[in-house]
Formats: C-alpha cells, sequence, structure tokens
C-alpha cells in the first residue's frame, strides 16, 4: 500500500469515527484523561511536521477516546508527524457543554505554549 492509498484508508476511518460521535478538530495523540484534560506540548520537530488532535465525544465511555487515540497515533506515525499535544473532551455533546468545562482552557494553554 502506497501512501496515496494510506491516507484514502485513512479519510475513510475518520468519516467512521465521525459517525460514531467523536467529534474531531484536527490539528494531535496521548492517553485518555478520566477526570482532567491532557494539554502537553512536545519540543519542535526538526523537519517542521507537527499536529495537535483537539477531540469531543458525547460519550465518557473510555474506549471512545482510546480508539481514536491510537488510530491518530497510527496515522501520526505513518505521516512521521510530530505529537505537539491533545485535549480530549468526553462527556460533551454539545458547544455548550464544552463551554461548562475546562477543556477551552486547555485547548487555549496547549496552543499558547507551540
Amino acid at each position: 500500500m502506497n501512501r496515496r492509498d494510506f491516507i484514502k484508508v485513512a479519510v475513510a476511518g475518520f468519516g467512521t469515527v465521525l459517525s460514531c460521535g467523536a467529534a474531531i478538530n484536527m490539528l494531535n495523540t496521548k492517553s485518555v484523561p478520566e477526570t482532567a484534560p491532557i494539554a502537553e506540548a512536545a519540543p519542535q520537530a526538526a523537519d517542521g511536521k507537527q499536529n495537535v488532535l483537539l477531540a469531543a465525544a458525547g460519550s465518557n465511555l473510555d474506549w471512545t477516546m482510546e480508539c481514536l487515540n491510537k488510530y491518530y497515533a497510527t496515522l501520526s506515525s505513518y505521516m512521521r508527524w510530530q505529537n505537539r499535544g491533545t485535549v480530549f473532551a468526553p462527556n460533551c455533546k454539545t458547544r455548550a457543554e464544552i463551554l461548562k468545562t475546562n477543556y477551552p482552557q486547555a485547548a487555549y494553554d496547549l496552543g499558547y505554549k507551540l
């Protein structure tokens, strides 16, 4: 499988993840937070290819974000992108629910560290 075919499969996979209830605003990987969001930044990559993952889902099941995280880690590894951080917002079905949490501040802090 060449890189172009892999990207086609990856895009189809993201469509599946989105249709399963995980809203993704793409730009990275880490494990799922249980009570607090993850906002970590890594050193800058030598080749300049970097990414961040911001994701929200209406489910608070552990496997929801774990699956997303593993899938994205695989994609990032294949594309040789450097993980610059992640913020997961489980159990947030609407924008209003997200705004009531500390996830927006975690996303801001992550962006500020970049």
